[in-house]
């Protein structure tokens, strides 16, 4: 799945949920962490980003290797082709909040 993300962090990610109606922000959680705040209709839900773990966000994308584990096995592109079920795996992680 291809989508225009524009070069924003996460940009497809980005993209697929507001073309859901959607959104995401990013809010700052000091030193070099933080949080995406997804929200879509009266659903939200926090996926935090600390060190180089692989996040709910990145496994959306196609890893670049085999068994990805880190932030670094996949691609560092934000305009990386998301995972085919990338939509329902979204949604998804909305509905559990």
């Amino acid at each position: 799945m291809k989508l225009d993300g524009k070069g924003r962090p996460y940009g497809q990610v980005r993209t697929l949920i507001e073309s859901l109606g959607g959104k995401m922000k990013w809010l700052p959680g000091g030193g070099a962490g933080g949080a995406w705040e997804l929200t879509l209709g009266e659903y939200a839900h926090l996926v935090e980003v600390r060190d180089d773990n692989a996040n709910a966000l990145d496994r959306l994308y196609v890893p670049a290797v085999q068994n990805p584990q880190k932030i670094g096995d996949y691609p560092p592109d934000p305009n990386a082709e998301l995972v085919d079920d990338a939509p329902e795996r979204l949604v998804r992680l909305l509905f559990r909040g």
